[in-house]
């Protein structure tokens, strides 16, 4: 269906758009909050599972209702159903 209407599938089905721009900026598309947030792991509720983020110096820079902005040394991303 969203094939047919050209539309993105994260947007069509609310599924998660990760980007990251190296190690130190991560945008997230379509979560649906923040469960754990310390300097070294943020872990992230979306609707294909939880998002953790492993790193250094780890801050929100920006969050509204459906993007979430982190900076800082990242180590690891774990997607987890």
């Amino acid at each position: 269906m969203a094939a047919m209407l050209e539309v993105p599938k994260e947007a069509a089905f609310s599924l998660p758009l990760i980007t990251m721009v190296g190690n130190n900026d991560i945008m997230i598309e379509n979560h649906l909050g923040i469960s754990e947030y310390t300097a070294e792991h943020i872990k992230i509720k979306t609707s294909a599972g939880n998002i953790s983020i492993f790193g250094n110096m780890l801050t929100i820079k920006m969050i509204s209702a459906d993007n979430i902005e982190i900076k800082g040394k990242v180590d690891k991303l774990e997607v987890m159903k």
